[in-house]
């Protein structure tokens, strides 16, 4: 049986890595494409940038964090090269990328995480990524700068604010709102969860892509190991007093994406 593209889908630091453990653990190997501005203005690949850029006319902007257009063609070529396969995204939402990804028989898999945890994890893990725009811009700012620069963005850098970034993901959930995944109930007990939820949530991953294999056998080994693993609990942001003085900033910036994915600040 040829299954189409499993499309894996998150705002970095959401819990991509676990989605990608949890598809190779069922049997879906990675594709090796990845379609993310994280990506594509990575340093050290012009030529990746060149053969993915496009024109307005021939593209499809799938920034989350700044604007990145995107060849259609491309995306296009990606998308069948990675039938039996699953490729990766941290992709805004747009309705040309929606209908491409319905053209061509797509499995989307929309990962999303407390919006404060999101935050907590980019505060550690970017700067430690001077490769990645994002990380390369708040790299040597200690930490409240780093959180300031993360919620205005920088307009010299073209770089969004976060309240843009996240608002640009939240399309999703009106277009695929089968297909949310939320991190909280992927994790287990092990992460501070559920382990109910979370065998109940792999079975609908199982489901979703046709695939036959065991949920609790999955689940056994589905926590940590993965290469940006880190705390790995649904609610580590709790204990960061930077994210605690600026609650009131935060909750401004991530209301749509809450009301959209059932969150609360």
């Amino acid at each position: 049986m040829t299954r189409p593209a499993v499309f894996v889908n998150s705002v970095p630091k959401s819990g991509t890595n676990l989605l990608q453990k949890l598809m190779e653990l069922s049997g879906v190997p990675y594709s090796q494409y990845s379609i993310a501005d994280t990506t594509i203005h990575h340093r050290f690949k012009p030529l990746r940038r060149l053969l993915r850029g496009g024109s307005p006319h021939t593209s499809i902007d799938v920034g989350l964090f700044r604007r990145t257009d995107v060849s259609k063609r491309f995306l296009s070529s990606a998308l069948d090269n990675t039938s039996n396969k699953y490729l990766t995204a941290h992709a805004g939402y747009s309705e040309k990328l929606a209908e491409l990804l319905i053209q061509k028989g797509c499995i989307p898999i929309i990962v999303v995480r407390h919006p404060l945890a999101i935050i907590d994890s980019h505060l550690r893990y970017f700067p430690k990524r001077p490769d990645i725009f994002y990380g390369r811009h708040i790299a040597n700012l200690p930490e409240e700068e780093r959180l300031r620069t993360i919620l205005e963005g920088d307009a010299a850098a073209k770089i969004y604010p976060y309240a843009e970034a996240l608002r640009r993901f939240v399309g999703w959930a009106d277009r695929f709102p089968q297909s949310i995944i939320r991190f909280e109930d992927v994790v287990g007990s092990k992460g501070g969860g559920s382990d109910g939820k979370q065998l109940d949530t792999i079975q609908r991953i199982l489901d979703a892509t046709s695939t036959r294999v065991s949920a609790k056998l999955i689940a056994q080994d589905l926590y940590g190991g993965t290469k940006t693993f880190d705390k790995g609990k649904i609610d580590s942001y709790t204990n960061n007093s930077t994210i605690q003085s600026q609650l009131d900033e935060i909750r401004a910036a991530s209301e749509l994406y809450c009301n959209a994915f059932g969150y609360t600040v």
